[in-house]
């Protein structure tokens, strides 16, 4: 919710296959030997919004909602399979890779 001091990572960009990847990317689309910049915990739930949300700091709602601004939510507290449905109705599912639904 609020800005922090960051530091770039020093790695070269792969020519890779242009797509939206939430937590890494699949492992056949990198060189082996970077195959260990995935995240590695739980990810609730992804909204992509259009424009600037927050200016300012501010505290993380507990649910996301789709609004008028939002591209595409994703909840991934619930579900099964490898598909991941759009819950802003736009439509843009998606596909779970390397990773595993669990109950929260």
């Amino acid at each position: 919710g609020e800005q922090v001091a960051t530091s770039p990572l020093a790695f070269a960009l792969p020519e890779t296959t242009g797509g939206l990847y939430i937590g890494g990317v699949r492992r056949d689309l990198l060189p082996p030997d970077q195959n260990d910049r995935f995240f590695d915990g739980i990810i609730e739930a992804v909204r992509i919004s259009e424009g600037v949300r927050y200016g300012a700091p501010f505290a993380a709602p507990t649910n996301l909602q789709s609004d008028a601004a939002t591209l595409a939510l994703y909840l991934f507290h619930a579900g099964e399979g490898q598909q991941v449905e759009d819950a802003s109705q736009h439509g843009h599912g998606g596909t779970i890779v390397d990773a595993e639904w669990i109950d929260r």
